[in-house]
């Protein structure tokens, strides 16, 4: 078996200047595959597998550093040399993707999750550690039901681990950082390709992604983001942490567009979406909103239901935050929010309710 690739492969030295994600990101994926055929053509010939160069199964990261070389020689070949190679190619009949074993160890588990902070969460940034573990805890559901707002995009989230060669100052981190940082430092050919004119476009994870930026950190919301094929953002949205179960639905239920979550209010007016301040304990900006009339309907709790649900999904938080150590809590005690439901079943099974789902 093949060992597993480093837990951040980051490119050694940052992603060369010679690789260019290209200016146009408005191609559909078959044009795309089309501007690729030389590039395929390419790597078919280039590709040595490890049997052939004789690499152990436990040298986990061959694959990539041969996609990576590989990615230089074309960005550095002369366009004459990719023109003859887009001519050979156009000779062939359908397409020639990267042989199989080219794309081993490809894709990192983990690596950049979908539900993904962009400011800084390292011991420097107690401030945005502070208001990271309140804004995780607003996106989980805390209107009556268990579980959460972006359902099993919630089981994975943490922040972006930069490359420092790439991303010197990590609170400099734009949204158009986020596919380079996910797919192009590490090279991943599930993901990415290159075109004739030797520059790259994104194929897959175009979106959806749940992004916090720093000025989500500071103010509870969630942008939900589309992206272009050259990285650059097609659409986005913005709601609430806790507003987010209502989008989720028909966004990724229903499959309407941003466009028409935006038009139909889905995710509540622009009064239910205004600024929170996250300096505050989180029961109380959950009690102010609730004071000011900023819930969604349905939305139902109270000081005592939401204390006993975040303590659910964050054992021994509220005491952490009363102390003023909200920023020192271990991310690994949260429980998963898909299991939140039965704990909660388990814990008023054992007080004899009736209802799991009520709390009374």
């Amino acid at each position: 078996m093949i060992a597993s690739p480093s837990r951040h492969p980051h490119w050694p030295g940052g992603v060369p200047p010679e690789i260019q994600v290209d200016a146009n990101g408005d191609i559909t994926q078959n044009e795309a595959i089309e501007e690729s055929r030389a590039w395929f053509l390419f790597v078919e010939e280039q590709w040595v597998p490890r049997t052939t160069a004789n690499i152990s199964d436990e040298d986990g990261d061959y694959e990539v550093r041969q996609r990576r070389q590989i990615m230089v020689e074309w960005a550095k070949a002369s366009q004459e040399l990719r023109d003859a190679y887009h001519q050979r190619a156009l000779q062939r009949t359908g397409f020639n993707l990267p042989p199989e074993d080219a794309t081993q160890n490809a894709d990192y588990p983990g690596d950049c999750p979908d539900f993904l902070c962009l400011a800084p969460l390292g011991p420097d940034h107690r401030s945005n550690r502070s208001k990271w573990i309140k804004l995780f805890l607003l996106s989980c559901r805390l209107d009556g039901e268990m579980g959460h707002c972006l359902d099993q995009y919630g089981s994975e989230h943490g922040g972006l681990t930069l490359n420092p060669a790439s991303h010197p100052d990590p609170s400099a981190v734009q949204v158009t950082d986020v596919l380079p940082r996910a797919l192009l430092e590490t090279a991943n050919w599930n993901c990415i390709t290159m075109t004739r004119r030797g520059t790259v476009l994104f194929l897959q994870r175009l979106g959806p992604w749940f992004l916090v930026t720093p000025d989500d950190l500071e103010t509870g919301h969630i942008t939900i983001v589309e992206f272009k094929r050259n990285g650059q953002v097609a659409k986005s949205l913005r709601r609430r942490a806790c507003n987010m179960w209502p989008v989720y639905l028909k966004y990724c239920g229903q499959y309407l567009s941003l466009e028409e979550i935006e038009d139909n209010r889905v995710g509540g007016n622009a009064a239910m979406n205004s600024d929170l301040d996250m300096t505050l304990p989180i029961v109380d900006i959950l009690e102010g909103a609730k004071a000011r009339g900023e819930f969604l309907f349905g939305f139902d709790g109270d000081r005592e239901a939401w204390t006993e649900d975040i303590e659910i999904y964050a054992p021994g938080y509220l005491a952490m935050e009363a102390a003023g150590n909200e920023a020192d809590y271990d991310h690994a005690r949260l429980i998963d929010p898909m299991e939140a439901y039965d704990i909660r079943r388990e814990m008023y099974a054992s007080f004899d309710c009736k209802d799991p789902g009520s709390r009374t």
